[in-house]
């Protein structure tokens, strides 16, 4: 391993992390990855709406996410498709896969907004994971994060209510988008996916229609500018994690 790449690779994790002012300083980032493209990696401006890492395709890259936001996107055997999450910058996409070897991709991920990515080489991450204390520390607390996060998620999703379940959904698939904006799935999916009863769904959508969270147009349930506004507000009050 270049001990050029460790030493680079780990001082822009511990700047990209390490929740100071510099952190957020595009000039301070692009100063730390122009050693790191010169041996490799590669620098991506992604715009909104783009897939940028491929449910089922090979594990080549750990995808460091600088800044903007993206979404965590699952998919049924059927095809079903299913916001998982959706985390903004600074984050890392694949490295649950490289640290456990997986051959794919678990998920797909979708920028929300226009982000910037550098895409760092699986077996390059692998070997600063193991040579790189920096970056070592960045990588395992980051693994926490996640951890810490995904079983709030699921302790959120059995203990509350059908329709506080649904609006939370709702609330992390249009999270960090454009509005107003249109679920892309049928109200059968919808309900499989969050594993409430077609009848009852129908429902809990129009309870959440008549408290002003969200809207139907043109078939497709919606939501826009004023009620995701009252939709944050409605999952605040029952402690989104």
């Amino acid at each position: 391993m270049n001990k050029d790449y460790t030493e680079a690779l780990g001082s822009l994790l511990e700047l990209a992390f390490g929740g100071g002012s510099t952190a957020r300083n595009d000039a301070a980032l692009q100063n730390a990855m122009t050693p790191l493209l010169a041996l490799g990696c590669r620098q991506h401006q992604i715009a909104g709406g783009k897939t940028f890492v491929h449910s089922g395709f090979a594990v080549y890259s750990v995808f460091v996410l600088l800044r903007g936001s993206a979404r965590v996107i699952c998919y049924s055997a059927a095809g079903a498709a299913s916001v998982q999450d959706s985390l903004a910058a600074p984050q890392m996409f694949g490295l649950i896969e490289v640290v456990e070897e997986r051959l794919m991709f678990a998920a797909s991920i979708q920028a929300n907004t226009d982000v910037l990515v550098l895409e760092v080489p699986a077996a390059l991450f692998r070997s600063v994971l193991q040579n790189s204390t920096p970056a070592a520390r960045v990588i395992i607390r980051n693994l926490a994060f996640l951890a810490v996060r995904n079983m709030d998620n699921v302790e959120y999703y059995t203990l509350n209510r059908p329709q506080q379940t649904l609006a939370l959904y709702l609330y992390q698939a249009c999270k960090d988008t454009s509005k107003p904006y249109t679920l892309p799935l049928c109200r059968c999916m919808l309900a499989e996916i969050l594993h409430i009863h077609l009848r009852s769904l129908y429902r809990y959508l129009d309870e959440l229609k008549s408290e002003g969270l969200c809207c139907v147009v043109r078939g497709k349930i919606t939501v826009t500018e004023q009620q995701f506004a009252a939709l944050q507000q409605f999952c605040a009050g029952f402690e989104q994690p």
